[in-house]
């Protein structure tokens, strides 16, 4: 296993994400067996192992920051970084399909191995046009191996005419709004990034280039206007129209409801682009944390967070309500809204100031079948009391009560502040002695045992009080 980890190497049409997942698996395995690989031993031997186009960036990183420091995670993340501008730049196709063809200038040269060096250093060839192996060539539009991007066959869309560019599956656009675009705020730049593989028709990515949330869905919107028309054009001077704006109701995983307002209809559009400019302009806050986006809200409250996805967008999964089962809905929360705008008002009497146009603003009520909670808790009647009885005693003596009242502000001529009284439960019958501090209560009360008892005939067998 050690023998084999010593020889992986990274191959030539082999991705960053595919590289680094061969390698944490085999070290995750070593480790399993007892093996001891630190993060640093995991960096030297990415960096020694990967793809000789990689070199300057080997010696950027190498020179720029301490590898005993530099997380697996961290390095992954600047390689597909690194990656992903070599695609975009291999991507712009020249007029005669020579985009991936070395240039050379009198200031750099290539080396015997294909990387391009700076003056001074190397023996490559000087201003001569460099032979390309075709076997190496690898088509980012179909992934196969001979042909550029631009000579392939399968590319969608593609045409013969001088100019025309391919869209693959992978695309990335930069389009801007047309001046003559007629709406209030004029969007400068949208980024839109596709993957039909991967494509979710609910996920929503975030774009810090895109002035204004966009979909291609119609029946997402609520309060649609179709006279806010404008035109998008694309990089590769394709133009597209854009027939309206409104809002989109999209359900949490809470059960609640948030409107995302202002998202422009694209037709045709297969991305849904949730404007990272107009959120900031809304008032809300984003925050980076560990490979997610947070956005909150004025309040400091989470209302998204997107992960870092393999491509490096992020991206979000929002379930939209379609209009169609919305309008009952929204009509029904108009109808409560007001209905406890207005004190808990019944929904006949706010329909009857619809009808007679009482109410400058009260949309048209719907009557729901449900009840009102606070409407029903406040109106019911209180049930009364139930007539309890309390078991009494069934001789006298059996139960007697007795209480003490004091200091009382003004004496008895007397000179006392207190009185202790004695109550029997059965006859109801009561005594009442005053005394003047209250620790005369247990003596007060031997003598009227001793009295009642004696007159009675009985024993007092229960004393209730609450002293």
């Amino acid at each position: 296993m050690r023998r084999q980890y010593e020889l992986m190497q990274m191959e030539n049409n082999e991705k960053i994400a595919e590289f680094f997942n061969r390698i944490i698996t085999h070290t995750n395995a070593m480790k399993n067996c007892g093996e001891k690989i630190t993060d640093q031993t995991i960096v030297e031997k990415i960096l020694r192992t990967l793809d000789p186009k990689f070199d300057h960036i080997v010696v950027a990183i190498e020179e720029s920051k301490k590898l005993e420091e530099l997380k697996v995670e961290e390095l992954q993340g600047s390689l597909e970084a690194h990656e992903q501008r070599l695609i975009e730049r291999g991507s712009v196709k020249s007029d005669d399909h020579q985009a991936l063809q070395a240039q050379t200038s009198k200031k750099g040269r290539y080396n015997s191995k294909g990387n391009f060096r700076g003056r001074g250093r190397g023996r490559g060839f000087r201003g001569k046009k460099k032979v390309i192996d075709r076997k190496r060539i690898k088509c980012f539009n179909c992934n196969r191996i001979g042909h550029f991007s631009a000579e392939c066959e399968a590319a969608p869309g593609r045409t013969d005419q001088r100019g025309s560019q391919s869209h693959g599956d992978y695309q990335a656009h930069m389009a801007k709004e047309d001046n003559e675009a007629n709406l209030e705020e004029q969007p400068l730049m949208l980024m839109m990034i596709t993957n039909p593989e991967s494509y979710n028709n609910e996920e929503w990515y975030i774009d810090s280039g895109c002035s204004n949330h966009m979909t291609g869905h119609r029946d997402w919107f609520v309060n649609f206007d179709p006279k806010k028309k404008s035109t998008v054009k694309f990089a590769d001077n394709r133009a597209t129209q854009v027939e309206g704006s409104g809002n989109v109701l999209v359900k949490r995983e809470d059960g609640r409801q948030t409107v995302i307002t202002e998202v422009l209809y694209v037709p045709g559009m297969t991305t849904n682009l949730i404007s990272l400019g107009q959120l900031l302009e809304k008032g809300c806050s984003v925050n980076s944390v560990k490979g997610f986006l947070e956005i909150y809200d004025k309040t400091k409250r989470l209302v998204m967070k997107a992960p870092l996805a393999k491509n490096r967008t992020f991206k979000v999964s929002l379930n939209t309500i379609e209009s169609q089962c919305l309008s009952a809905a929204m009509l029904s929360d108009d109808s409560w809204l007001w209905h406890r705008r207005l004190g808990h008002l019944n929904f006949r009497d706010l329909s009857l100031l619809k009808s007679k146009e009482m109410l400058t603003g009260l949309p048209s009520i719907k009557i729901p079948k449900k009840i009102c909670d606070n409407c029903l808790i406040s109106k019911q009647p209180r049930n009364s009391f139930s007539n309890f009885t309390a078991s009494k005693a069934n001789e006298v003596l059996h139960v007697v009560y007795s209480d003490v009242c004091g200091p009382i502000d003004t004496p008895s001529l007397g000179g006392n502040r207190y009185f202790v009284s004695f109550v029997d439960d059965l006859s109801r019958k009561a005594w009442l002695y005053l005394i003047k501090a209250k620790s005369d209560v247990f003596s007060i009360f031997k003598d009227f045992k001793a009295l009642v008892e004696k007159q009675s005939g009985k024993c007092i067998k229960i004393l209730r009080t609450d002293c």
